[in-house]
């Protein structure tokens, strides 16, 4: 999971074994504070296990150098530009196994707190 900073900095947060692995489980936490333009990425192995257009093994690091490049007005416009670029890269990306994603954007807008508290209820 990686926090893009609307600065142009990164940070990697650790990792935790994923869900429902081995049954009690610790996981740890994090406290971040976000700031409008910041971003947060978190992502299946599928992401990083992607291939370069050399065939090569993206990692860790060649993910976030592609996410670096995406078009970051809009966490909704980071998914599918970056599904779509990998698919460029190497058709074979992401389709051999599962691959799940979600972009985290702060609008700096707050919510008034009734409708925070009405939420549960709404459809």
């Amino acid at each position: 999971m990686w926090v893009l900073f609307d600065d142009a900095g990164a940070e990697q947060l650790p990792s935790n074994l994923p869900l429902g692995i081995i049954d009690g489980t610790d996981y740890g936490y994090y406290s971040l504070v976000f700031e409008p333009g910041d971003l947060l990425l978190a992502y299946t192995d599928a992401f990083i296990e992607s291939f370069d257009a050399k065939g090569e093994i993206l990692g860790v690091q060649g993910l976030l150098d592609t996410v670096n490049k995406v078009p970051q007005d809009e966490a909704k416009d980071v998914i599918p530009w970056l599904i779509n670029y990998l698919q460029e890269l190497n058709s074979s990306n992401l389709t051999l196994d599962d691959a799940s994603a979600i972009a985290i954007q702060p609008t700096g807008k707050s919510i008034p707190l009734r409708d925070n508290l009405l939420a549960p209820w709404r459809m």
